[in-house]
């Protein structure tokens, strides 16, 4: 949903982000960003919610910085859009590990999570829904801050599964 904005964000976010791009390179923001989700997944293991939160909060902020710091600076590659996806799912992974942890609802909400990515990887008019990845760890760090996991994450399967069917529709649409 967030999503929809980025074009009237981004031109703002490049003037920004290009003078940065000289000290911090994209491909160190991704890294982090997945060095902390682990660290998030870890704090959720321990039961210390708001902790996780924080770090989910963080990853998921320099998950979206690594790609505005790359279009502000000039300095997307291939190597470093592949590298972006990759480690998005293993970080998503690793969070959704310490939710696991937690409650079993985390387990089909990794696979409707993979579902989502994979649709708009194969298919870019896959793209949208409700719960985007911005959006899906916005709720998951809303949850642990309330302490609510078992009950966000029966809701945050429901959405989750809407967001699916969403993009899938989005490409039969399409392609019909």
């Amino acid at each position: 949903m967030l999503s929809q904005f980025r074009h009237k964000v981004d031109p703002h976010a490049a003037k920004f982000w290009a003078p940065l791009g000289r000290w911090v390179k994209p491909n160190q923001l991704t890294v982090l960003g997945l060095i902390l989700a682990g660290v998030a997944g870890y704090f959720i293991y321990t039961d210390k919610f708001i902790w996780g939160g924080i770090f989910v909060l963080i990853s998921a902020t320099l998950d979206h910085l690594d790609g505005a710091l790359a279009r502000g600076a000039g300095l997307t590659s291939e190597f470093g859009a592949v590298l972006d996806a990759v480690f998005d799912r293993l970080g998503e992974g690793l969070i959704y590990i310490g939710l696991a942890t937690q409650s079993f609802l985390a387990v089909p909400a990794i696979i409707l999570s993979y579902g989502i990515s994979h649709a708009s990887a194969k298919n870019k008019k896959a793209g949208g829904g409700i719960l985007e990845r911005i959006e899906r760890a916005f709720f998951i760090a809303v949850i642990l801050f309330i302490n609510q996991v078992e009950t966000g994450l029966l809701i945050f399967n429901i959405l989750l599964f809407i967001t699916l069917f969403q993009r899938m529709y989005y490409v039969y649409r399409d392609s019909s």
